[in-house]
């Protein structure tokens, strides 16, 4: 696949009890939700990097529970992203259904979440070249998740691990 994937980021509005909520036990609910903020700050500045390096064409802001929050609006106006609810379900319903629905105007897509922090333009770059030679690719975490999930047209749902 020639064209450069779009980005979808999952984002939850930073709402204190509602983020980070096993770290909010420790730390308590408003840091660990600023804590999130952060983290969603960087993984929508590193999409802004990633777009302007070529790396992705666009950057959609896939919202729970909704789109209409300050906060998110606000990242998606720094990122140039455009905001998406996230459909119902569990979380891989939701993702499932972003990247159906994002596969309708792009041609290939790339899926984070906002707890990586480090997946930058080279990270994306990597996953996009990997996508090009197969149906979809998984990111493996250290914490046994997927850290990145991309998947173009006709893709299967599960594929290469990209390691």
């Amino acid at each position: 696949m020639s064209a450069a994937p779009a980005l979808l980021v999952f984002a939850k509005a930073p709402v204190p009890g509602r983020v980070k909520t096993r770290l909010a036990v420790t730390i308590g609910a408003a840091a660990a939700a600023a804590v999130y903020r952060e983290l969603a700050a960087t993984t929508l500045a590193h999409a802004a990097g990633a777009r302007s390096a070529g790396v992705v064409t666009a950057i959609e802001l896939w919202c729970d529970p909704d789109p209409d929050h300050d906060e998110l609006r606000a990242l998606a106006a720094r990122a140039g992203a455009t905001l998406h609810r996230q459909p119902a379900g569990d979380l891989g319903a939701r993702m499932a259904g972003a990247i159906a629905d994002a596969l309708q105007r792009h041609a290939a897509v790339l899926l984070v979440g906002t707890d990586c922090p480090l997946l930058d333009a080279a990270y994306l770059a990597r996953a996009a070249e990997l996508l090009a030679g197969h149906d979809a690719v998984l990111g493996p975490a250290e914490d046994g998740h997927d850290d990145r999930q991309a998947q173009h047209r006709g893709g299967a749902t599960r594929g290469a691990d990209g390691r």
